[in-house]
């Protein structure tokens, strides 16, 4: 049987070589330049990926895993410049940091990454680290009125300190003797409510249980907004607080029986920059001793 031998390497008169590789495999040692009649070529470039060049100028690349790299093409500045080019129309974009946006920033520019939207009116950045937080440079719409239909209410979820939302169990029972409104202590955190969202209602719910220790008596639990801050349990509410609502009920048929004894209610803020609260008062009806009993709840739920 006739063999046929290989050179190890074979040159082409462009300097490109074919040739046997550490495997055994036929292949191209020195990449090839395909050069088209526009004078673009492709051609493997300095990073080992294929490259597109105008010229000596390489403005995209084709990575060893696919992936497309457009390069910056101004040469002017350290940010990117993107071409777009419709029906011959060519419209660059030029950009003046790093970010993201449905339209160039206002004024100012960021060191920062950043995604800015209506023109820079909202900026959304991350500082710097190593305690990188999220920050808005204006107030977030958390609502929308459609013009036709009821207002909506975005559910922008708990954010510390400054969600329209609130959940808090009453830790333990308590009693009292009073028969005018005194504090359980259960209460709301504090609701910040902004030029954005004031006038917009909030749900407030009361889930628990009141007794007395006296047939024929009673309990009433009623439900107070503040602007300074729940009242300390037994404390009564101040004449700044407002009386929202109550229920009542009476002692029938076994004495200290618990009773379910539910409270909801929609409140409106209308006061812009202000903190609210939202707490559960319980005085007897005519004697005795009421208690206000775990397990007890009350939730503001809202933007």
């Amino acid at each position: 049987m006739a063999s046929v031998s290989w050179p190890s390497v074979t040159a082409a008169p462009d300097g490109t070589t074919i040739g046997f590789n550490s495997s055994g495999l036929l292949t191209v040692l020195q990449a090839p330049k395909l050069v088209l009649p526009s004078g673009i070529s492709i051609q493997q470039d300095s990073s080992n990926h294929m490259g597109f060049f105008n010229g000596s100028t390489e403005f995209e690349i084709l990575d060893g895993a696919g992936h497309h790299v457009f390069v910056n093409t101004n040469i002017s500045t350290e940010y990117p410049t993107f071409e777009i080019i419709t029906n011959g129309t060519q419209t660059s974009l030029t950009g003046t940091s790093y970010y993201m946006a449905n339209a160039p920033p206002a004024a100012s520019t960021f060191s920062s990454p950043n995604m800015i939207f209506n023109g820079g009116l909202n900026t959304i950045s991350m500082s710097a680290l190593p305690s990188p937080t999220l920050a808005t440079s204006s107030s977030i719409s958390l609502g929308a009125y459609t013009g036709a239909g009821p207002f909506l209410i975005y559910n922008l979820g708990a954010v510390a300190a400054q969600s329209a939302f609130s959940a808090v169990n009453l830790s333990a029972s308590y009693s009292t003797t009073s028969t005018t409104p005194v504090s359980t202590g259960l209460g709301t955190a504090k609701i910040v409510v902004s030029g954005a969202t004031v006038n917009h209602p909030l749900v407030v719910s009361f889930e628990g249980y009141g007794y007395n220790n006296t047939l024929g008596d009673g309990v009433t639990l009623s439900l107070y907004v503040s602007t300074a801050g729940v009242p300390a349990q037994g404390s009564a509410p101040p004449s700044t607080d407002t009386l929202l609502t109550s229920i009542t009920v009476t002692q029938e048929g076994l004495a200290s029986n618990p009773y379910s004894m539910p409270i909801t209610y929609v409140y409106t803020p209308t006061t812009a920059n202000e903190n609210y609260y939202f707490y559960i008062t319980i005085n007897a009806v005519t004697g005795g001793t009421a208690t206000i009993a775990t397990p007890s709840t009350i939730v503001a739920r809202g933007w």
